[in-house]
């Protein structure tokens, strides 16, 4: 069995600061290498499943990359005889690590703490350790075991507008050992929030390239939910976050909830359906792109679970770049034998 699981803000980082630079095409390769006559990497009863695996990465890069992401996407009605293939999608799902916990405090989303200190006790926590892919174990005294089966998710790109300062303050500082340039990213954060002005394409771009190059494709400005995935009590309770200032919110939930039953729903749709400005501080949480997916294929006596993620857009692009495609990189993945019964 192959593993990438790590508990430190380094291996985390390190994950991704790495294969952000491996498409789809290189993880095609890294898949198929035995049929290109190199070296197995893998097991050869879990070869099958790679190869399965392989067929299905490329529809994680949508033929247009202007439309929205939806559960109706090709990759997650993707079927193979004798396969069982589950795609689960993960950034939409709220991220312990650097989410800004007035979100939780201040809605209904409060009952996913275990215990009423639980958010002041994270506070300290994710300052002292910094954050981790192992989510179930490092917050299990912070959560309720719903928040983890439901709701929580460790794949997700820090919003610079949205999450916790403190905890990018700290992600910097794992990741640059920069102490200064850690300090300075956190107050031009509070000083954004504080004025109620989101970060620009060009302001982000040049305080990520003054004080933390190397993690201009980790730390990003995109929304965090998309609004075709994001679970309805999510959707309910974010429209409900009293910052935000939205009239009727149970209504407006109500009726994005109804309208993305009949089809994937834009960010131009969002405001229609809404009535808020494309301004509005929503647009800032609330989006129509997802960035990560768990994939589980299974046969007759083995399975396969992988982690892919699409890498972060620069200076407001879908694209990293006009002409390359979407990139979609293999994060992990693990393999093993299904119990008997199971």
């Amino acid at each position: 069995m192959r593993r990438n699981e790590g508990s430190s803000s380094l291996q985390v980082m390190a994950v991704l600061l790495l294969l952000t630079a491996i498409t789809g095409a290189a993880a095609l390769f890294i898949l198929n290498a035995r049929s290109l006559g190199r070296p197995s990497l893998v097991d050869p009863l879990d070869e099958e499943l790679l190869a399965t695996l392989a067929e299905l990465l490329p529809l994680f890069t949508p033929d247009d990359p202007a439309q929205p992401d939806s559960l109706r996407d090709p990759a997650y009605g993707f079927a193979k005889d004798g396969y069982q293939i589950t795609v689960r999608e993960l950034s939409s799902q709220i991220n312990p690590n650097w989410v800004y916990l007035r979100l939780l405090s201040e809605t209904p989303l409060s009952a996913l703490f275990l215990s009423a200190d639980a958010a002041e006790r994270l506070v300290q926590s994710r300052l002292d350790d910094g954050i981790a892919t192992d989510i179930a174990t490092r917050y299990a005294d912070f959560f309720t075991e719903t928040a983890f089966e439901k709701y929580l998710s460790a794949y997700s790109y820090p919003n610079i507008d949205n999450a916790d300062a403190y905890a990018i303050e700290r992600l910097v500082l794992d990741c640059t050992g920069d102490g200064g340039a850690a300090n300075v990213i956190r107050q031009e954060m509070e000083q954004k929030r504080t004025a109620g002005s989101p970060f620009s394409d060009e302001e982000l771009e040049a305080l990520l390239s003054a004080q933390a190059p190397d993690l201009a494709g980790i730390i990003g400005a995109q929304p965090n939910f998309n609004v075709n995935c994001v679970d309805p009590f999510v959707l309910r309770c974010l429209l409900a976050y009293p910052p935000l200032e939205i009239p009727n919110p149970a209504a407006k939930a109500a009726a994005l909830l109804v309208v993305r039953q009949t089809g994937a729903l834009t960010v131009a749709q969002i405001s229609t359906i809404s009535g808020l400005e494309p301004d509005h501080n929503l647009f800032n949480w609330l989006g129509d792109k997802s960035w990560f997916w768990q994939v589980e294929i299974r046969n007759d006596s083995r399975y396969l679970q992988a982690i892919l993620g699409r890498s972060l857009p620069r200076s407001g692009q879908l694209e990293p770049e006009a002409g390359t495609g979407s990139r979609v990189f293999l994060i992990s993945w693990q393999t093993g034998a299904i119990d008997a019964g199971s």
